[in-house]
């Protein structure tokens, strides 16, 4: 029978978290001066970060890494701080706009050093920028702000703008639960080009945004721009048979099986805002369905039409365009990662601003891990043979397979090692990890 004995050896679950501060090391999250506890703003910022990397939001987790030298080493702090000077801490720095500005910054210079996947619009590459907004459950809770989202749950409707195709988080906003998609939203948009112009782009930008976005202002917005976009159209009160007509009148269907038509085309005559709008004309691609028989073979009795149509200042075939938007439904999966996987969907604190916060630093951690991810990519050849190679890691699985880590922390003569068993299956990942890392 196996027993457990105790021991006085360091032994670390979350060696990974080696990674982290090797990426963060070189950045300030805020005021590295001490205050009269001892412990900088910096510190008790990147100690958040650190819990968020292992999916712990809750302040009191901090508490099982008071008294352990691996957690400060590896995140270079020089004080770890409790739970309760954590919780008051935060809320200090929440109201702070300073430390706002200062996490977005941190976020675009982490952003600013990665190779973004583009995607292909015709024989064209594009980056993706995606924005839209995803509502966090934080029913049940007296939260600052909660309220009902269109979801039909209570708690906040914050919008989250993606970049790549691998989905780094670009910028975001936490907003109340009762706030409407469109609201601030142009403002937003601009703050995300702000964001673009300080990164090292290496394709033309691309932004996708769904129908809940279809408003004059927002379009009026990205006109002056000098990006690309495509925004599905809200139809409101039009007919879907005077689609169907239009449809037929500008081309002949493509039939994928009997009973099946697919119009697919451009106009050029509706202006965003109605007829009433000072804005000039914007084309407009369309995709009408026009069902017969269903896919069982079945026929109808009154035939189905179904209407998409996007406004888009891009010019290439209608079914490329319209594809290109289709793929923007990878962001649902952007959104689950950093609220279930990181875990942050029911926020910590009572405060608003402080919850704001948080999730700036849930955005940093966010962008942390895809960067290990991306990384753990590079060093294929170190995968475990049974794993699958593929295209991008979820976070939560880098999260169990390169943080929560196994290691023993050894202090030996003034110096510092952790060590990892060779036997781990993706012991040789870490190892080109932070080789990298060091260089």
């Amino acid at each position: 029978m196996l027993r457990l004995q105790e021991t006085n050896e360091r032994i670390n679950a979350n060696t990974g978290l080696t990674s982290v501060g090797l990426l963060l090391q070189t950045i300030s999250f805020g005021n590295r001066e001490c205050h009269g506890n001892g412990i900088s703003d910096h510190d008790v910022l990147m100690s958040m970060t650190g819990l968020l990397c292992q999916s712990q939001v809750h302040y009191e987790d901090i508490e099982n890494y008071r008294e352990d030298p691996a957690f400060s080493a590896m995140l270079g702090l020089s004080r770890v701080p409790s739970s309760s000077l954590l919780c008051q801490r935060m809320n200090h720095l929440g109201d702070d706009a300073a430390s706002h500005a200062r996490l977005e910054a941190v976020n675009t210079t982490l952003l600013s050093s990665q190779v973004m996947g583009a995607c292909t619009i015709g024989n064209d590459q594009y980056l993706p920028v995606d924005i839209d907004v995803s509502p966090m459950d934080n029913g049940g809770s007296k939260r600052e702000h909660v309220g009902r989202t269109y979801k039909g749950c209570d708690g906040f409707a914050p919008i989250f703008a993606y970049i790549g195709t691998e989905g780094w988080l670009l910028h975001h906003e936490l907003r109340p639960g009762i706030q409407h998609c469109q609201k601030d939203t142009p403002a937003f948009i601009e703050a995300c080009f702000e964001q673009l112009e300080s990164l090292q782009l290496t394709h033309p930008v691309c932004v996708r945004l769904d129908s809940g976005n279809d408003s004059a202002d927002t379009l009026a917005v990205l006109r002056t721009s000098k990006y690309h976009f495509i925004v599905k159209r809200n139809r409101r009160l039009e007919d879907k048979a005077q689609w169907l007509e239009t449809a037929r009148s500008l081309g002949d269907p493509t039939t994928q099986r009997p009973g099946k038509d697919v119009y697919t085309g451009t106009v050029d005559h509706l202006v965003p805002g109605g007829n009433n709008s000072v804005q000039e004309s914007l084309t407009v691609v369309y995709r009408v369905v026009h069902r017969t028989i269903d896919k069982h073979g079945q026929h109808l009795l009154i035939p189905t039409i179904e209407v998409e149509t996007y406004w888009t200042n891009l010019w290439y075939n209608p079914e490329d365009i319209i594809a290109s938007y289709h793929e923007r439904g990878t962001s649902e999966q952007f959104h689950s990662e950093l609220k279930t996987d990181i875990g942050i969907e029911r926020l910590p604190s009572y405060a608003f601003g402080t919850n704001q916060l948080c999730l700036r630093l849930a955005s940093i951690a966010y962008n942390t891990l895809r960067i290990i991810g991306v990384m753990a990519n590079q060093a294929r050849n170190d995968w475990p043979k049974l794993i699958k190679s593929v295209q991008r890691r979820r976070l939560r699985s880098i999260i169990k397979d390169l943080i929560l880590v196994g290691g023993k922390y050894i202090r030996h003569a003034g110096a510092t090692l952790l060590k990892v068993n060779k036997h781990n299956l993706w012991c040789g990942v870490l190892m080109s990890i932070n080789r990298s890392l060091l260089q």
